[in-house]
């Protein structure tokens, strides 16, 4: 790819981080995303489309991130996927300004949206059936589609809520996880370490749903 569409490219995402850390997600314009990045605005339309698809594209890369430390760690082995899913917790915590934008129930970057869920439901395809989750048959693409909604409410109630704390991950990990092996009852899950659910409340995550 030619350096300087990578280069703008990375100028209109950047630029969009750091809006969303300063403004609520539908206040956020073309017109200020490109004077931020410092593009005119027939520019961005060379590059996007949408404000949606910038957002996208940072999600994308912060994805890209979190899959090529995976790859670089090796296979994932049963016992590894506790640990994984907590490391997920902790970018999630990191970049808590663009999942907020992301994952709050009115929001107007549904592509943004489309991409996290694809990406976590190829996730849970991989670690607990070893494929590709088109490869999966409808019984369970629809246990995982299922399953990734309830992480996808929990882990927004949970970066909405004005009391989060990152000490919460400890137990949002194991709450997760075992949510996720009680639906997704299609996958051969006998040699998954079934985390407990812990016993205290999550902050902005079982508290809000009640």
């Amino acid at each position: 790819m030619d350096p300087r569409i990578v280069q703008t490219r990375g100028l209109l995402v950047d630029a969009m981080e750091e809006l969303v850390q300063l403004h609520s997600a539908p206040d956020i314009t073309v017109s200020a995303l490109c004077e931020r990045a410092g593009v005119s605005r027939p520019t961005f339309y060379q590059h996007f489309r949408t404000t949606d698809e910038v957002l996208a594209a940072a999600l994308e890369d912060r994805l890209e991130h979190i899959r090529t430390r995976g790859d670089r760690a090796g296979a994932v082995s049963p016992a590894d996927v506790p640990r994984v899913l907590q490391r997920f917790l902790e970018e999630i915590w990191k970049d808590r300004h663009l999942y907020r934008a992301l994952m709050r129930p009115v929001s107007p970057y549904s592509q943004a949206r489309v991409v996290m869920a694809t990406w976590l439901e190829q996730s849970v395809a991989q670690f607990l059936f070893h494929r590709d989750f088109a490869e999966l048959d409808a019984a369970a693409r629809n246990e995982i589609t299922f399953a990734v909604g309830g992480v996808s409410s929990t882990v927004a109630r949970w970066i909405e809520s004005s009391d989060t704390r990152k000490s919460d991950l400890a137990d949002l990990g194991p709450f997760l996880w075992s949510a996720v092996l009680s639906v997704t009852r299609s996958a051969p899950v006998s040699d998954f370490p079934a985390s407990p659910v812990p016993d205290a409340p999550i902050r902005g995550a079982r508290d809000h749903a009640e």
